[in-house]
């Protein structure tokens, strides 16, 4: 079982909730540096969501230095503190 977790809601891309939800568990520390983070197909198969969504939320966190990858590993979650995040230009409203 993964220790993220995401409410699909209209308006928002499932990569970017997904990815908003993996951050939140870092940044809380539900998630270690040098823990294991699972795979493309295991994200997609534990989520019943696409491998394409999986590999482009993988990607993201990765050049934002949330996830590293280690050889024989696969990708951990990385040691170094994540630069700080810029306020995206996309900002959703959504109704309650």
């Amino acid at each position: 079982m993964l220790p993220f977790h995401f409410q699909l809601r209209d308006g928002i891309p499932v990569s970017e909730q997904l990815a908003q939800a993996v951050r939140r568990a870092i940044l809380a520390g539900e998630l270690e540096a040098g823990q294991e983070f699972p795979s493309v197909r295991v994200l997609a198969k534990e989520l019943r969501i696409s491998p394409t969504t999986a590999q482009k939320v993988i990607g993201e966190l990765k050049a934002e230095g949330y996830l590293a990858s280690r050889p024989g590993i696969g990708m951990v979650i990385s040691a170094q503190e994540p630069p700080p995040r810029r306020r995206s230009w996309r900002t959703y409203n959504v109704a309650l």
